[in-house]
């Protein structure tokens, strides 16, 4: 009893249909990740931006350095600096933090915390946005406190 045997294969249509599904499946994500990528890049810059602001505003007030602290945000960094203001600050205690270089700043992009009460030298709202679809905003009151 000879039995041929069968040799089980792939075929071709079954190759181009696994293909079309694979692309199909890659087509529907890459939007989503895009926008997951947009969304985590404004989320990871303003929580940098709260803890450099909140940072501040603690060396001002137990008066580190016998002086003001403040924060300068601009595109692709937030430093955190000492003095009176980001032109005349001393530059050796500078910490920059990068941030996504994809975010536009508006609002305040410079708060100056007055040495002991922390106090900011101007209140008002920080916005930072990514590719005009993301936003994320930072409030400062007189008193120093960040609403986000």
């Amino acid at each position: 009893m000879n039995r041929m045997l069968k040799l089980k294969s792939i075929t071709l249509v079954e190759v181009m249909l696994a293909i079309a599904v694979l692309a199909i499946i890659m087509g529907v994500s890459a939007p989503v990740y895009g926008s997951l990528q947009r969304k985590s890049n404004v989320e990871m810059a303003s929580s940098q931006a709260i803890q450099s602001l909140r940072r501040a505003q603690i060396l001002a007030k137990s008066s580190k350095g016998d002086s003001n602290w403040g924060v300068k945000i601009e595109p692709g960094a937030i430093t955190t600096y000492q003095g009176a203001n980001f032109s005349s600050r001393n530059v050796q205690f500078d910490e920059r933090t990068p941030i996504a270089p994809l975010t536009s700043i508006t609002g305040l992009d410079e708060v100056n915390f007055s040495k002991f009460s922390g106090s900011p030298n101007q209140t008002g709202a920080i916005t930072l946005t990514t590719d005009e679809v993301e936003t994320k905003t930072i409030n400062i009151n007189a008193k120093g406190t960040i609403n986000y």
